[in-house]
C-alpha cells in the first residue's frame, strides 16, 4: 500500500506547484469559476465544502479548486477559483485503488499502473485549466525530478560487450 502513496504524494506536490505558478501568471481568465457561499461566524456554510488548505485550495462536490481570490459581501463569500483537473484525476485513481484493495476478488495492479502512469506524465506540458476537448497530454520516459535522485554518469559505456 505504501508504493502508490509515495508516488501520489510526489505527483500531488508537483500539481500544486504547477497550479500555484499558473495562478500567479493567470489570475483571471476565461475558465475562472465563481462560487457564492453563505458565510457565518467566519466559516463557509455549505454542504460538500471542505478546505484542503485554508484560503488556497478547497474541495466542493468532490472536485478540487484552487482559489484566486475571495470577497465577502452581505454574509456571503464569493470565491473566484479554477477547477484543478489534475488533482481531480489523481483523486479518482486513488479512489479506484482503494476500492480494488477492499474487494478481495479484484486486483489493484491495473489501478496502480494507471496511477504510476499519471506520475510519468510531464506536468509541465499539461494545460490543467482548459476544457477537456483542449487538453493535450505529452509523455516522456519518466519524470526524474519527482521520482528519482539521479547521478551524473562519469564513465563512458563499454566499447563492446564481453560474454562470459
Amino acid at each position: 500500500m505504501g508504493g502508490y502513496q509515495i508516488i501520489s504524494a510526489c505527483y500531488r506536490l508537483e500539481l500544486k506547484i504547477e497550479a500555484h505558478q499558473f495562478l500567479k501568471t493567470n489570475p483571471t481568465g476565461d475558465f475562472l469559476s465563481v462560487f457564492q457561499f453563505e458565510f457565518k461566524d467566519g466559516k463557509i456554510q455549505a454542504s460538500n465544502f471542505e478546505w484542503e488548505e485554508a484560503g488556497k485550495e478547497f474541495k466542493y462536490n468532490n472536485n478540487m479548486y484552487d482559489v484566486v481570490k475571495m470577497e465577502e459581501h452581505n454574509q456571503k463569500m464569493v470565491v473566484y477559483c479554477y477547477n484543478d483537473s489534475g488533482e481531480n484525476k489523481l483523486e479518482k485513481h486513488l479512489d479506484e485503488i482503494h476500492q480494488k484493495q477492499n474487494n478481495p476478488k479484484a486486483s489493484s495492479t491495473a489501478a496502480f499502473q494507471k496511477l504510476v502512469s499519471l506520475s510519468f506524465e510531464s506536468v509541465k506540458h499539461q494545460v490543467h485549466y482548459l476544457i477537456p476537448s483542449q487538453l493535450r497530454f505529452k509523455f516522456k520516459g519518466f519524470n526524474e525530478s519527482v521520482l528519482f535522485n539521479t547521478l551524473e554518469i562519469t564513465v563512458p559505456p563499454p566499447d563492446e560487450m564481453i560474454e562470459s
